[in-house]
C-alpha cells in the first residue's frame, strides 16, 4: 500500500482492514489521499459489512462543509444482505450533504441491460438474483434503495451506463457493479466519467479501473 502511495506522489493511505471470509481471504480497502486533502475523520465497519466499509470525512479546498466518502465492498452471496449493508447510507444524500459512495457494490448498476444469468453456473446464481417467486432477474436492490434516496450514478450523465466493469472470466457475466454515485448536492461538479480496463487486460483483476472527476467550483 505505501509503496503504491509513494509511487503517485500522495499524501496519505488507509487500509479499512476486512473480515475473513470462510475461504480464508481477507478483500481490505483502501483510502488514498492527496497532500491537499484533510481529514476530518476517518475508521472502517466490520460489524455491518460482509467485508468491509472504509469511510472519511474530508476537507477539501474550495468546498465549503466536509466531503463525506464511504468505499463499499458488499456481500457478494446474499442480495438480502446487500439492502441491509446500504439502508443506513441514503441520509448522506440529504441536500445539504456532499457525499460520494464508491467501490464493488457486488449489485448491478441502474441502467445496465440485464445479463443473460443461463450463462452463469447455477451454484453461483443466487447472489445474482431476485428471490425465486420472481424468475432469474438480477438483484437490484442495493443500487435501488440508493437512488431511491437520491443518490446519482457517475456514468448516466456519460451515457456509460452499459459498460462492464467486472466479471469477464470464463463461465462469467460481465456486469457493471463497480459504481461511483453522487449525492444531489455534490452531482452539478461531476465533469468526467471513465472505465479503464487495463487492470482486467494485464490480468491484475477481474475488475476494471472506475474513475470520476470533479470541479468543485462549479459548485455554488
Amino acid at each position: 500500500m505505501h509503496q503504491t502511495l509513494n509511487a503517485l506522489g500522495l499524501g496519505s493511505a488507509y487500509l479499512a482492514y476486512a473480515n475473513e471470509t470462510t475461504s480464508g481471504h481477507r478483500f481490505h480497502s483502501v483510502i488514498m489521499l492527496s497532500h491537499r486533502v484533510r481529514l476530518a475523520a476517518q475508521g472502517a465497519d466490520r460489524d455491518r459489512y460482509h467485508h468491509v466499509m472504509g469511510w472519511a470525512n474530508l476537507i477539501v479546498p474550495g468546498l465549503e462543509g466536509l466531503l463525506e466518502l464511504r468505499n463499499l465492498h458488499l456481500d457478494p452471496f446474499d442480495p438480502r444482505n446487500r439492502a441491509r449493508e446500504v439502508s443506513p447510507l441514503g441520509v448522506l444524500a440529504a441536500p445539504d450533504r456532499r457525499s460520494l459512495i464508491v467501490g464493488d457494490i457486488n449489485s448491478i448498476g441502474l441502467g445496465y441491460p440485464e445479463p443473460d444469468w443461463t450463462q452463469l453456473p447455477a451454484h453461483v446464481r443466487n447472489g445474482h438474483l431476485r428471490p425465486t417467486r420472481e424468475g432469474e432477474v438480477s438483484d437490484r436492490e442495493a443500487t435501488e434503495l440508493l437512488a431511491r434516496a437520491g443518490f446519482l450514478d457517475a456514468s448516466q450523465p456519460f451515457e456509460q451506463e452499459t459498460v462492464a466493469t467486472a466479471a469477464f472470466g470464463e463461465l462469467d457475466v460481465p456486469r457493471r457493479q463497480d459504481l461511483i454515485l453522487m449525492s444531489p448536492a455534490l452531482a452539478p461538479a461531476l465533469v468526467d466519467y471513465q472505465v479503464h480496463l487495463e487492470p482486467v487486460e494485464r490480468d491484475l483483476s477481474d475488475h476494471g479501473a472506475v474513475r470520476a472527476d470533479f470541479d468543485l467550483s462549479l459548485l455554488t
